[in-house]
């Protein structure tokens, strides 16, 4: 959802919207709004941490011997 500089962090970051509630912010970093997305969908990451691809959903029921 956003690539380049974010305030008070060095380097270049990357801002992603996930597809669960698992992250850390809703796209706004000490106040300014890089991206929209709902709380806690939003995380920024290194781009070297990011990979990019078509995951399934995970199955919380699942065992561990069907992946």
């Amino acid at each position: 959802m956003y690539a380049g500089h974010v305030i008070n962090a060095k380097g270049v970051w990357i801002g992603v919207k996930l597809d669960e509630p698992q992250g850390n912010n809703d796209g706004t970093k000490d106040g300014k709004r890089y991206f929209e997305c709902c709380s806690k969908y939003g995380v920024f990451a290194k781009p070297e941490n990011v990979r990019v691809g078509d995951y399934p959903e995970l199955d919380p029921f699942a065992s561990d011997d069907e992946f």
